[in-house]
């Protein structure tokens, strides 16, 4: 499970933002991976449109000269072809983070609540349905991708 420590009975966060944090300190390339691909998708939604716009306002400028026209559309053309490959380069890529990551924070999370659970004192487990406890670790073990519904559990 990498870095993650044993979670004592201080050391959980309550709060969303520290308890995200916690699981994705170690994991920053990640991050800078999933801001890339982000990046990169919002280029390739924003030039392809344009690149079809270049390319038919070119084929109607030259449309007279066609020894011109091939010239003038080659590279946007070639740059246009291109990006439905490039998207899938990098759409594999952030598949292969999540891949990487998101096993890595659901163990993490699991072992940690766990182990949070594990240091409270025997009154509490008198007082609370063992059933109750183990959907809400559960729970939290199942939606670590959506921040809002663990913010729910977290309160």
């Amino acid at each position: 499970m990498g870095n993650s420590n044993n979670a004592s009975n201080n050391d959980l966060p309550n709060q969303l933002l520290p308890f995200i944090w916690r699981y994705l300190k170690t994991k920053k390339w990640c991050l800078l991976g999933i801001t890339l691909v982000a990046i990169v998708h919002s280029i390739e939604i924003s030039l392809n449109p344009y690149l079809l716009k270049v390319l038919i306002n070119t084929v109607i400028q030259y449309s007279h000269d066609q020894s011109k026209l091939i010239a003038a559309i080659i590279l946007p053309a070639a740059i246009y072809i291109a990006l439905p490959m490039i998207i899938n380069v990098v759409l594999r890529y952030f598949q292969y983070i999540n891949l990487r990551l998101y096993p890595y924070i659901k163990a993490s999370v699991g072992k940690d609540v766990f182990t949070y659970l594990l240091h409270h004192s025997y009154n509490f487990f008198q007082n609370t349905y063992t059933g109750s406890l183990t959907k809400k670790i559960g729970d939290l073990v199942d939606i670590y991708h959506s921040p809002m519904k663990m913010r729910n559990l977290l309160q």
